[in-house]
């Protein structure tokens, strides 16, 4: 008779347990498989060191940024990319004893690449994914210094030209989705993107040629990447 009771007890804080987990269960039921990726867009901005001594000296050497535009194809493992930048600064000309002058110069340049990245996506919602990457570079320059006003006795004068090179990066993304999964879950539904990450990068470029303008560079970067 106390084995039955006692059974009895059992099976009653069994099925009052169940009971507790039911809504739970209801919340690991597995999520939908998410659609395959096949594309990719990033904005990245940051620091840039440019080799160039003849630029530090006209143009100092802080507070120097660039910033980067990226689209291409991507997997979990793999990407091939297409890149464009932005740089600008403003300096003084110097004399040619290498004095500073009133009259300011700006160096604008667009650099142009195109990259193969491998990146390491294993698990799925993995919460960060390393990733390396190697390619090519045209970076297109124009100087510019004088005044174009027309009551200016200085001519405005420019001058430009293109340099070529390669580069190497490495870096890190924080898969922002887990933050507010439901959030995410619409946007994949309504615009199809299927991960957004905060991504960071360490890049250092190379000039094929040392001959005139030296603009191998160092950078680190920080922006959105979205895979969709």
């Amino acid at each position: 008779g106390g084995l039955a009771v006692a059974l009895r007890r059992r099976r009653g804080l069994m099925l009052g347990l169940g009971l507790l987990m039911l809504p739970g269960l209801a919340e690991a039921k597995p999520r939908a498989k998410e659609s395959p990726k096949s594309s990719t867009v990033a904005l990245r901005y940051g620091p840039v060191t440019i080799n160039d001594e003849t630029m530090a000296e006209v143009y100092g050497t802080s507070d120097h940024e660039m910033l980067r535009f990226e689209y291409g194809l991507t997997s979990n493992f793999i990407e091939g990319t297409f890149g464009l930048g932005f740089y600008q600064e403003l300096g003084s000309k110097l004399t040619a004893d290498g004095d500073a002058t009133d009259e300011h110069v700006m160096m604008t340049i667009w650099p142009i690449n195109l990259d193969v990245v491998g990146r390491l996506d294993i698990l799925r919602e993995q919460p960060l994914v390393p990733f390396a990457r190697v390619g090519v570079d045209a970076w297109l320059w124009n100087e510019n210094w004088g005044s174009k006003l027309p009551d200016s006795t200085v001519p405005a004068e420019h001058v430009g030209g293109g340099k070529f090179g390669w580069h190497y990066g490495f870096g890190g993304m924080i898969l922002l989705d887990s933050l507010d999964r439901k959030t995410a879950d619409r946007v994949e539904a309504n615009t199809g993107i299927n991960d957004t990450f905060l991504v960071g990068e360490y890049r250092s470029t190379q000039m094929f040629s040392m001959l005139g303008l030296d603009l191998g560079s160092t950078e680190i970067s920080i922006g959105l990447k979205l895979d969709f």
